[in-house]
């Protein structure tokens, strides 16, 4: 497996994703200011500075080669929308996982989710080999839980009291996963469910 670049760009139909950079953290504040209510169960900067937990862990994490934070935009007119998160990156194992996933609730049900998971998924297996791409997801975020499912990754289980939950508490946490040899079947439903979704079917 090789690391992800750290200087990734990714361009799917709806949306680009790019390096994360101080220049995002406002406008994705913003997002969430907005929208407290959508963002209950899921971790999300909570201001807009660069020392803030969720910017800062997200730089840390960079500069030790264990992660890869990018910001999500809309491409017909190049706003930002959202974050996601190449994550626990372990090269020797040849695996990593996609986490820290969120977008302005706007987009919620439209392609972007998808689109963005495509390519993210397409970089992770085509370009990195990795082996297995795992997710997780709080028990109690039946959103998530229903949109991981029809990416067509696996429930592999849940890990009980598992981490810190984004209202302090500790949290049950549903693993997914999905193995390089699944990917190219995998790939083509996730292909045609993209462009169902950029035609609003």
């Amino acid at each position: 497996m090789r690391p992800p670049d750290p200087h990734v760009r990714l361009e799917g139909q709806y949306v680009s994703l790019e390096p994360l950079e101080v220049t995002h953290l406002e406008p994705l504040h913003a997002i969430v200011e907005a929208n407290p209510e959508a963002f209950m169960l899921t971790y999300v900067p909570r201001s807009p500075s660069p020392h803030d937990p969720y910017f800062a862990q997200a730089f840390a994490d960079r500069d030790a080669g264990t992660a890869v934070p990018l910001a999500v935009k809309r491409k017909s007119d190049g706003r930002l929308i959202g974050t996601s998160r190449f994550n626990r990156i372990v090269v020797a194992e040849s695996r990593m996982e996609l986490g820290f996933t969120w977008l302005d609730p706007s987009e919620h049900g439209g392609p972007a989710n998808v689109d963005a998971k495509f390519v993210m998924f397409a970089y992770a297996f085509e370009a990195c080999q990795t082996v297995r791409l795992q997710v997780q997801a709080d028990a109690r975020n039946v959103r998530s839980l229903a949109a991981l499912e029809a990416l067509g990754l696996t429930r592999e289980g849940t890990l009980r009291r598992y981490g810190r939950a984004a209202d302090g508490g500790l949290r049950d946490s549903v693993v997914f996963s999905m193995l390089d040899v699944e990917w190219p079947a995998a790939k083509a439903k996730l292909a045609a469910r993209l462009a169902a979704k950029m035609h609003g079917r």
